[in-house]
């Protein structure tokens, strides 16, 4: 399955990169735009059979900016964040981080 980070902007944007490392502090900071917390979220990332061997659904660890509300950010809008919309009790503001890959990557989150 790739490791992925996957930013999902406020604008409606989504950009993919495969990555070997987790993600640091400063990169995390700078895909929310700030202060970040962990969203609590079952949601999960989905690769389809264009991803051939690397298809299926794996786990994720979605930051959000955890000021957002204070700093007035706009409701995110992409699909990745209505999905996890539906397990909350109020819309993801702003920028979001979704970090998924296989078990062995995912072990890698401090």
């Amino acid at each position: 399955m790739p490791n992925v980070c996957v930013t999902a902007f406020a604008n409606g944007k989504i950009k993919t990169i495969e990555v070997d490392e987790w993600p640091d502090l400063d990169y995390i900071q700078k895909a929310v735009g700030g202060l970040f917390a962990e969203v609590p979220t079952s949601f999960c990332m989905e690769f389809d059979k264009s991803w051939e061997d690397e298809a299926g659904r794996q786990e994720t660890v979605v930051y959000c900016n955890e000021a957002a509300a204070l700093k007035g950010l706009r409701v995110n809008k992409t699909s990745i964040a209505n999905a996890i919309n539906q397990e909350l009790d109020q819309p993801l503001l702003g920028n979001l981080l979704v970090v998924s890959g296989s078990p062995a990557f995912m072990a890698l989150q401090d």
